[in-house]
């Protein structure tokens, strides 16, 4: 796991803009959002993310597993996990926590 203390963030070196272009470029980002109008994977290839994923709903935890960030809305997220029909008790917040205790 990489975890920095403010102090040792402000000692980094700034990288340019062509690293970045280039990081930017090989993150895969995952976007769990039921809301079709929220359009936040535009807005991340605008900023030159280009591989981002959208999914209105996860089926199967271990369907992220390719991502090395996800971002989840909290609300009607996670209704297609529970086994009897019923959605996740904190829908997106227990998609997050559970995504969280099986990728560390």
């Amino acid at each position: 796991m990489w975890e920095q203390t403010i102090q040792q963030l402000n000692n980094k070196t700034v990288i340019g803009e062509e690293q970045m272009k280039k990081l930017r470029s090989q993150v895969n980002i995952l976007v769990v959002d039921d809301d079709v109008q929220g359009r936040l994977d535009e807005s991340l290839r605008n900023c030159g993310y280009s591989n981002v994923t959208i999914m209105r709903d996860i089926e199967r935890i271990p369907d992220v597993e390719r991502f090395q960030l996800v971002l989840i809305d909290i609300h009607g997220i996670g209704t297609k996990l529970n086994a009897n029909g019923q959605p996740l008790e904190f829908q997106g917040l227990s998609l997050a926590e559970e995504i969280k205790r099986m990728y560390p």
